[in-house]
């Protein structure tokens, strides 16, 4: 009825049920469906495989492990030191985020919330970026931006144009890859 051409899909929580369905969509509506392939979305939407992905492809990442392996949070904490940052695998909107500076505060906050990642934690107010990119089929960044945010309980109250040829590059260099 409204002769829709394609749909560009943006909405985290929509991400996975089109990236499943895109080709059966695509040829059920005669349209275009705008989403990464299923393994990409299931990459971005964890943050212990969007870790590994990095750090596997030569990108700077926080180190970062699952919270039930305490063979790997005791060698974390030994790296690092405290404080630590903790959060869902598949969080948003800084959702059961927790500043830990002990190994009681770990074991709490694995008891409270399940599927917890343990990161390095790279303390700096000002380096909050968020980065969107748009690419061609061939995998290749068509245009990019990247805003540095002021978070307001997890939400983006405030953002600012970040214009920077390193940071660009290193967008598509990460996007290219994945």
């Amino acid at each position: 009825q409204e002769k829709l051409e394609a749909v560009y899909v943006c909405s985290p929580a929509e991400l996975e049920f089109f990236g499943s369905h895109k080709e059966e969509l695509e040829h059920e509506l005669g349209l275009s469906i705008f989403a990464n392939p299923l393994a990409v979305i299931q990459t971005g939407s964890d943050k212990l495989k969007t870790a590994d992905f990095l750090r596997e492809a030569g990108f700077p990442s926080p180190d970062t492990v699952l919270s039930e392996n305490a063979n790997d949070v005791a060698s974390l904490i030994a790296r690092h030191g405290f404080p630590l940052i903790m959060k869902p695998r598949a969080g948003f909107s800084s959702r059961n985020v927790f500043l830990v500076n002990s190994g009681e505060e770990i074991q709490a906050a694995s008891t409270l919330v399940p599927d917890l990642i343990v990161q390095q934690y790279l303390p700096d107010d000002n380096s909050e970026h968020t980065a969107a990119t748009l690419s061609g089929a061939d995998g290749k960044v068509r245009a990019l931006i990247i805003l540095r945010r002021d978070l307001l309980q997890g939400t983006t109250y405030r953002t600012e144009l970040v214009e920077d040829d390193n940071l660009d590059r290193q967008m598509v260099n990460i996007v290219e890859a994945l």
